[in-house]
């Protein structure tokens, strides 16, 4: 009967004789080729020659093994391992990568980094998502993201079977009601934006009408805060009818590296030209006769020393409008962002046209995003199911459905 193969990175059972005035311990070891080692050490006793082939016994493993991660590792190393690796192969976002670290440092390591991971189980991992959801729901997401994403690391280094982060029950996601303006409120929005520090009390400077144009350009484009401040001269083409934009980057800040332009969107679907409507483009070109002949990489909107305009500034400004408004009390915008803006593009193509023209217009890969975040649905049903209804009413009422029938009857080729 031939010998059982030992597993890799194991060591058989260990033999100890007396050599001399000493003891010399020896045993097989199958490194991580496949290979099988002979391994000895020597002590003043049996047990120390033992625990001396140990050591070496670990040492050979450190160097036959082929990652320097296994169930031993603590998770705050294995992050790190993680982090190092993933900048270097350069395949997400710079800003992406810093949220992720964020996560990692402010909400991951310190419950669970110094945890090994062959103590890192499903059970101990649900349980830290389900601590943190109630209160953060967002933050439970985020980090149930990274971790997946670190865990997988781990399993492609055989450093555990699988990762526990995917047998997790999922993370409840907070529903927000989406939000869109209709026309009377935009109204309102748009008065209230004109009059913002005009009167003649107002210290300081002025507003330059920049947040007017913003907010025009984004109804017209559906681009989101960051792409409509990244606009530039050259994006803009006023001599076609209707006049185009090319959303083609967008502004991203950055810890160490501050506010810049980076040249490409959130998904590479986002890229698109997109014809605008009348009042987008009167904002445009409003700006570009205030820019006059500036460089053609320059910022349609821009501050005054000619360099892009912070979307968290423009955040503040909106905000400091909406706060000092004085509208009535049964017109609520103090929750309206920018993004509203987007949503609100969205809803009114859907109504008027398509949800699959909605998806096309933001840059969605599919109608399905669109739907389910940013069309305020309709609390209204198609009226034609009273016509149909009638066909239950007393004594019969399918008279009433001949209009209906006929066109259905046409529908099928009768």
């Amino acid at each position: 009967m031939s010998r059982p193969v030992q597993p890799l990175g194991t060591y058989g059972s260990i033999s100890v004789r007396k050599v001399g005035s000493k003891y010399a311990a020896t045993t097989r070891f199958r490194d991580m080729d496949g290979d099988y080692l002979r391994i000895q050490a020597t002590g003043t006793s049996e047990t120390k020659a033992t625990n001396a082939l140990k050591v070496k016994i670990a040492e050979q493993a450190g160097l036959a093994g082929d990652s320097d991660l296994d169930r031993n590792t603590c998770l705050r190393d294995l992050a790190s391992y993680w982090l190092a690796e993933v900048r270097v192969a350069g395949r997400q976002a710079p800003q992406t990568l810093d949220a992720y670290e964020r996560s990692l440092e402010v909400v991951v390591l310190p419950t669970l980094g110094q945890l090994r991971l062959r103590e890192l189980t499903v059970g101990r991992v649900d349980r830290f998502l389900k601590a943190l959801a109630p209160e953060h729901p967002s933050r439970a997401r985020r980090a149930k993201i990274v971790l997946a994403l670190v865990f997988d690391l781990a399993v492609r280094h055989d450093a555990i079977g699988k990762n526990p982060v995917r047998d997790t029950a999922a993370v409840p996601r907070g529903r927000k009601e989406i939000r869109s303006l209709d026309h009377a409120e935009l109204a309102r929005l748009r008065d209230a934006v004109a009059n913002w520090r005009t009167g003649e009390k107002v210290h300081g400077p002025k507003p330059d009408g920049q947040l007017a144009d913003v907010i025009e350009t984004i109804l017209g484009t559906s681009a989101r805060i960051g792409e409509a401040l990244a606009i530039r001269k050259c994006d803009v083409d006023m001599t076609v009818s209707p006049p185009e934009v090319t959303i083609s980057g967008t502004l991203v800040q950055r810890r160490g590296h501050g506010l810049y332009r980076q040249p490409q969107v959130k998904h590479s679907k986002d890229w698109r030209i997109i014809a605008v409507p009348s009042y987008t483009a009167q904002a445009i070109r409003s700006r570009l006769a205030m820019l006059g002949n500036v460089p053609d990489d320059h910022p349609i909107f821009s501050t005054r020393n000619g360099t892009f305009i912070s979307p968290n500034n423009l955040r503040r400004q909106l905000r400091a409008v909406l706060a000092s408004a004085g509208l009535p009390e049964d017109l609520d915008l103090s929750t309206i962002t920018p993004h509203t803006f987007r949503k609100t593009v969205a809803t009114t193509i859907d109504q008027a046209a398509s949800t699959v023209l909605a998806a096309e217009l933001l840059g969605h890969a599919s109608k399905e995003v669109t739907e389910m975040f940013y069309v305020q649905p309709t609390k209204r049903v198609n009226p034609v199911t009273a016509e149909i209804l009638e066909r239950l009413a007393p004594g019969g009422g399918e008279s009433t459905l001949s209009a209906v029938e006929r066109d259905e009857g046409v529908d099928d080729g009768v």
